[in-house]
């Protein structure tokens, strides 16, 4: 991912190590896939993934932002999927939580969990106070719950939708 410049990787030392690593780990063993997107040799979106036995893991993704009414990261992933036989793949997995553009190419989501551990000291129960107890309840009080078997809502429609449902 050296290539997109000014990434979020890119910007901290340590998270730029860990990808590194894992990279070469995956590298090593044949299951990293650098998939880009690129224009007049240039990238404009990239996938950091994993094709590990039929299934394409996209641990991250990122395009360029001056690009994103062309949509660069849906047509990666519709060039990724169009090469489905060729790479073996049975599932395409985003990983992390789902979102709406994910919905355009999924059928079904899989349930992702975030845990917390938190040690006794008091920093750590003023973190969780704050992360978990002060944001339920916030959350209760809006009225605003995640539902993970409701599927998610189309928030903004695709290029081209309002043309595609007049015929």
């Amino acid at each position: 991912m050296e290539r997109l410049g000014g990434t979020a990787i890119q910007c901290d030392p340590r998270t730029k190590q860990f990808y590194d690593l894992v990279a070469q780990a995956a590298a090593r063993d044949g299951y990293l896939s650098l998939d880009f997107l690129e224009l007049n040799g240039s990238p404009i979106a990239a996938h950091f993934g994993f094709n590990l036995r039929g299934k394409y893991f996209l641990a991250k993704a990122g395009y360029n932002e001056a690009f994103r009414r062309q949509g660069p990261g849906q047509l990666l992933v519709h060039e990724v999927l169009s090469q489905t036989p060729q790479r073996g793949l049975r599932e395409f997995d985003f990983v992390g939580p789902a979102t709406w553009d994910e919905s355009r190419w999924a059928s079904a989501r899989r349930t992702n969990y975030r845990i917390f551990i938190f040690n006794r000291t008091w920093y750590a129960r003023l973190l969780y106070f704050l992360r978990i107890t002060l944001r339920e309840k916030f959350h209760l009080m809006s009225g605003r719950h995640d539902d993970e078997s409701v599927p998610l809502e189309l928030k903004s429609k695709p290029q081209g939708s309002e043309k595609e449902s007049e015929q």
